[in-house]
């Protein structure tokens, strides 16, 4: 099918399953493609993570600029199936080595990976300026292990505290972070886009990044307003700055409207239940 198509640029791949005739989309040895576009999307929380990464390690993409890796835009979920959508961060790395692109825009969409999985996968990135990472929904399930929208990832994108030997992402110009903690570090935030803060040329020359010139940081649960009062001064020198609840209408999650009405109540409770057995509600009165 794929050699239907010489000039194809924009490829997404949804976890529909496939028909015999097309089995030949994975292939041995990977297929070369000028796409400059990937997406390779979960409609469903039950896919299979097997398939995605079969699907990456298919492909050579050199001229490969752009690539998401997620759910759907509205993150469909079936109520009977409750699982996250997992695929190796390994799987990413390895498409993306063998591929030798020159990748600028990243995202990572709702995928069940480790804060540190994800910090290991922009290490191989350095010529990213675009990033967004949005946690998983993790719904009826304990958190075994850090988020990826944690502390560890935004020390890892501070120049003046990594641990790494080369800063990471140095052409980071936009950065969008989609939480799910009710606990997220707001001063390790605050630091990281500080350091990145740099609208002196010669400044960030020095330093060796770009300047940063976009935040978006995007909370599941209610918030205080005021621990990001710091982030003023630098929006008022010029960077863009985005603070605050995900709308209805871009939820981290939805319920599918054929099973909505299926055990409502006990949904209604898991759903909004962590680790602690504590509950919240979503509502703007509770942000300040």
């Amino acid at each position: 099918m794929l050699e239907m198509c010489p000039n194809l640029q924009h490829l997404t791949i949804l976890d529909i399953p496939l028909s015999r005739e097309d089995q030949n989309l994975i292939s041995d040895p990977p297929r070369k493609l000028s796409i400059l576009s990937l997406k390779i999307r979960a409609t469903r929380l039950s896919s299979q993570p097997k398939l995605f990464q079969a699907t990456l390690l298919s492909f050579i993409a050199p001229s490969l600029t752009a690539l998401t890796i997620g759910l759907n835009e509205y993150g469909l979920l079936s109520k009977r199936r409750k699982s996250n959508f997992e695929i190796s961060a390994l799987a990413v790395e390895l498409f993306l080595a063998r591929s030798k692109c020159t990748l600028t825009t990243l995202t990572l969409d709702g995928i069940l990976m480790t804060d540190v999985d994800v910090v290991n996968l922009l290490e191989c990135v350095p010529s990213v300026q675009e990033l967004t990472v949005r946690d998983p929904p993790l719904i009826g399930k304990t958190l075994k292990h850090s988020p990826p929208v944690s502390k560890h990832l935004c020390r890892s994108l501070n120049p003046n505290l990594s641990d790494k030997n080369t800063t990471i992402l140095p052409c980071l110009r936009s950065l969008t972070l989609k939480s799910r903690s009710k606990n997220f570090d707001s001063e390790e935030f605050i630091s990281t886009v500080r350091s990145r803060w740099l609208p002196d040329a010669d400044a960030a020359s020095t330093v060796g990044i770009k300047c940063l010139r976009s935040i978006e940081l995007y909370f599941r649960h209610p918030f205080q307003g005021t621990d990001y009062l710091p982030l003023n001064p630098i929006e008022e020198s010029g960077m863009r700055v985005v603070v605050k609840l995900e709308s209805e209408e871009m939820r981290f999650f939805e319920i599918d409207s054929e099973e909505e009405d299926i055990d409502s109540d006990s949904d209604a409770e898991e759903e909004n239940s962590y680790e602690d057995g504590s509950t919240f509600e979503l509502g703007s009165d509770d942000v300040e």
